[in-house]
């Protein structure tokens, strides 16, 4: 995976507040097919969590190109999507994707939207999911095959716990155990 970085310094029209943009471009590639995806992100240096990509998106993106012929046709939600980086991967590799991120911070959704411009897609889901509510969005979710979420532990207590049991089911949450447990998660 290669990634080329494209900065920027935007002023407001007053002049009194400036905008730290990039634009990230990854490119993976498949040295045996041949096969090769670019995708675009947009981010802002800011100091909410999902306007910039974190260090552990484009490892998952990258499991998720080197796994892409699992995902055709399945239903993937991404946790915590931020700049989508991963749901992005899979959505050019042919899953339906669903993004998600917190619906107290709207300008997370905005930067997912934002994402999916960049990169074509058009018919990408983008839907509010915030760790410990349970609203009438989350439970309309379809039946989801893959749940992707980088870097999610980095302010959690329970209410994540409580979204991997809704929408794993009991067999995948026993997966999930030890580490939840060693993060102080308990059912």
């Amino acid at each position: 995976m290669e990634e080329i970085v494209v900065k920027t310094i935007t002023m407001n029209p007053n002049n009194t507040m400036c905008e730290f943009t990039s634009t990230k471009m990854f490119t993976f590639t498949d040295e045996d097919s041949e096969e090769l995806l670019e995708v675009i992100i947009p981010e802002i240096a800011e100091a909410a969590y999902g306007m910039y990509t974190w260090p552990c998106a484009p490892v998952l993106a990258q499991y998720v190109w080197y796994h892409r012929h699992r995902l055709h046709g399945k239903n993937v939600l991404e946790i915590g999507s931020g700049t989508a980086l991963t749901g992005i991967v899979a959505a050019k590799c042919g899953a339906h994707v669903i993004l998600s991120d917190s619906g107290l911070h709207p300008e997370c959704l905005e930067n997912c939207h934002r994402s999916c411009r960049a990169n074509g897609l058009i018919d990408v889901e983008i839907t509010p999911i915030t760790w410990g509510l349970i609203t009438p969005n989350f439970l309309s979710l379809p039946q989801i095959h893959f749940i992707f979420g980088s870097d999610c532990f980095y302010d959690t207590k329970e209410s994540f716990g409580r979204v991997l049991v809704h929408l794993s089911g009991k067999k995948c949450i026993k997966v999930h155990q030890v580490l939840l447990t060693e993060m102080g998660i308990t059912s």
